[in-house]
């Protein structure tokens, strides 16, 4: 467990803010959570908000993937409190005591991450998380439901992060703008220009022209993890269907879809319901959540 500890924990151990630093960003998250809430509604997923202690078990249950009891509520709703530590040692404390009720349990607990291929419970269970390398050519949750059809049980986690609208306008206008000059000096010398650098003049223009037009545009930093697992532990069943998975989901998004060689356990803390992401962001164009 000290190799994934160290996937997700900050430098020094603890994280640092103030109150009203991190009120903003509450209600900032719970901005854009509503939206996403909104249209997976309109989609017919029953789609609701995680209390504290639903949060803990849920990061119970990936912790525990073949456990046969259930964990101890009670002691999540003691450790389940907004944190108000003023100290290293206080915010060190507190996080030991949600440590110590995640591990509480009869069930074996503890991750072998010294294979670089998957992560390995200390039940038996495999465990695979599965990541874009690429920006998908268009952004829809629609596809994210094949991998809810995979035959393992499965987790995916997507992590969005709203980009300012003022500094992504200028940005991508700079972007435009540079590419234009550039396109533009080598037609003045007779030089070939590449579809490569004529298809990223005509994304920059489209995209420059969607943030002039709508007040809602910008650009989002958007993760997307899938973490698969196999009970058995059976090594060449698991990696054969994460073979197909992933190469089936690349073909319906024309993104590079990567295994989870060396960053198993970075994957699989980003998968966790604590909303920290481990691994890179792919950036993503969208009027809306949508």
């Amino acid at each position: 467990m000290r190799a994934l500890k160290h996937a997700w924990a900050p430098a020094g151990g603890v994280v640092r803010t103030t109150w009203s630093a991190h009120q903003r960003a509450a209600r900032e998250s719970l901005a854009v959570t509503d939206q996403v809430i909104t249209h997976l509604t309109g989609m017919q997923v029953d789609a609701h908000l995680m209390g504290p202690v639903e949060i803990l078990a849920a990061g119970w249950e990936r912790l525990h993937p073949a456990a046969g009891s259930l964990p101890d509520l009670e002691a999540f709703d003691r450790v389940a409190q907004i944190v108000q530590a003023t100290s290293a040692q206080e915010a060190t404390s507190h996080r030991a005591g949600i440590i110590a009720a995640l591990c509480s349990t009869d069930e074996p607990v503890g991750i072998d991450v010294s294979e670089r291929r998957w992560l390995r419970h200390a039940d038996g269970t495999l465990e695979e998380t599965l990541h874009l390398g690429t920006p998908p050519a268009h952004t829809s949750p629609w596809w994210l439901s094949y991998l809810l059809q995979v035959p393992l049980p499965s987790t995916v986690a997507v992590h969005i992060r709203v980009g300012d609208r003022a500094r992504t306008r200028s940005a991508h206008r700079r972007r435009w703008a540079r590419l234009r000059a550039a396109i533009d000096y080598k037609d003045r010398r007779g030089r070939l220009v590449g579809h490569d650098e004529t298809d990223a003049l005509a994304e920059a223009s489209e995209l420059d022209g969607e943030l002039a037009g709508s007040v809602a545009a910008t650009v989002y930093d958007v993760s997307i993890y899938a973490s698969f697992r196999h009970p058995g532990g059976d090594e060449d069943e698991f990696d054969e269907l994460l073979r197909g998975v992933a190469k089936t989901f690349g073909s319906f998004t024309d993104a590079r879809v990567l295994r989870g060689r060396f960053l198993s356990a970075a994957g699989f803390a980003s998968t966790l319901p604590l909303g920290w992401r481990r691994g890179g962001s792919r950036r993503s164009r969208m009027e809306q959540i949508t």
